[in-house]
């Protein structure tokens, strides 16, 4: 009887609904905690690149010392020997540089073999190339493990980079797009492009902040600069005075950054951290971590730095800038694969008075933005402080 009873007992189960209320309970969590995780890796991601900067502020530091006070790039100048530890097969015993834009380049392929390890025939030094803009952070290497690739050289959103690096000995083996260009005489030059950084190096670090006084084979001379896209600085526009003469380049003193916690080093060329895919640096809506010459790194949106200059205006780089109550185009422009144009300001990557002015002013000055429902943006006028550096003679 006592079984009976037992198997007339029906078993507890969940009924359909039921099991489709758990299942929407479920679904529920899920859509509220994705976005939080999202987020929280977001945030992440963030403060390894915001430590990846501040690893270079450290090893910045580490460089002025050794080399008299110099901001951070390629030590070797014009008229230097070629070190007999180049493992390079072109030079002869007593070989020198005929001007710092060639030294700099030796310099640059010195430390990629020598911290990669690479062999020397496959890595030539390129002809004509100007290694400051996305390499003069090579120039730290001794002072971050003496390892290539750095670790800490590509942001953590950076996937192009981040496997490169893994490729670096032969690239074609990674299945992503690479840079098969050569230099004039033929010889292979994109084997160099995984050593870059997602952070370029500012033009106000390595080159001249007006027009200045140079000593040139003729003597003294005052000569206006020029800068280009890839950037090379001009005396005028078609020639190439100032690239030979000694001191133009990689020569400025860490004691010339007139506002060391208001003047940034470097940048990314796109925010890759914040909403869906990455935005051009120069969207005023953009934001990422800013490294400054204090060893600070803070996060910014582009629309709380000064407007800076128009980098393809001849002797623009102390003009002011001012925002204007219209539309401010920002995309690049290209004409036959080569960037032409920014906009109308290059905000902190071309900031105004190089280094001696300011890209972070004091107090709050964040513009306004409006979005039309066409797409185009308007941006009320920021005002300036006391430290706009468009005043005053230098």
């Amino acid at each position: 009887m006592q079984n009976a009873k037992n198997k007339s007992k029906p078993r507890a189960a969940f009924t359909l609904i039921e099991l489709l209320i758990v299942i929407a309970i479920i679904a529920l969590l899920i859509g509220i905690l994705l976005p939080a995780l999202g987020a929280a890796r977001r945030t992440a991601r963030v403060g390894i690149c915001s430590n990846n900067l501040r690893q270079f502020n450290t090893a910045m530091g580490g460089f002025a010392k050794d080399y008299k006070d110099t901001l951070f790039s390629f030590p070797w100048k014009q008229g230097d020997p070629l070190p007999a530890d180049m493992g390079n097969k072109i030079g002869a015993n007593g070989f020198t540089f005929d001007t710092d834009l060639e030294a700099g380049a030796f310099n640059a392929v010195y430390y990629m073999r020598k911290f990669a390890g690479l062999n020397p025939s496959d890595t030539p030094v390129p002809n004509n190339w100007f290694p400051y803009i996305r390499y003069s952070h090579l120039a730290l290497t001794p002072y971050l493990g003496e390892k290539l690739p750095l670790v800490n050289n590509a942001c953590p959103e950076d996937s192009w980079l981040l496997t490169a690096q893994k490729y670096y000995r032969n690239p074609a083996e990674s299945g992503i797009p690479w840079d098969t260009s050569t230099d004039d005489d033929g010889r292979p030059t994109g084997w160099r492009t995984v050593f870059r950084s997602s952070y370029d190096v500012h033009f106000s670090n390595y080159g001249p902040d007006r027009d200045r006084v140079i000593m040139t084979r003729s003597g003294a001379a005052r000569v206006p600069f020029y800068y280009v896209e890839d950037g090379l600085v001009y005396s005028a526009p078609g020639t190439n005075f100032l690239i030979t003469e000694r001191g133009v380049y990689a020569s400025k003193k860490l004691a010339d950054v007139r506002f060391p916690s208001q003047k940034t080093w470097g940048s990314d060329d796109f925010d890759r951290h914040h909403g869906r895919g990455a935005k051009f640096y120069a969207d005023p809506r953009a934001r990422q971590p800013l490294p400054f010459y204090d060893g600070s790194v803070r996060v910014l949106l582009t629309s709380e730095t000064n407007p800076g200059w128009d980098p393809h205006t001849r002797n623009q780089m102390i003009v002011r800038r001012a925002l204007k109550n219209t539309t401010q185009f920002y995309e690049p422009a290209y004409e036959g694969g080569k960037t032409v144009a920014y906009g109308p300001t290059g905000w902190y990557k071309y900031g105004r008075g190089g280094n001696l002015g300011w890209d972070v002013p004091r107090g709050p000055v964040r513009a306004g933005i409006t979005i039309a429902p066409d797409g185009k943006m308007t941006m009320e006028r920021k005002a300036e402080n006391e430290l706009d550096t468009t005043v005053g003679t230098w």
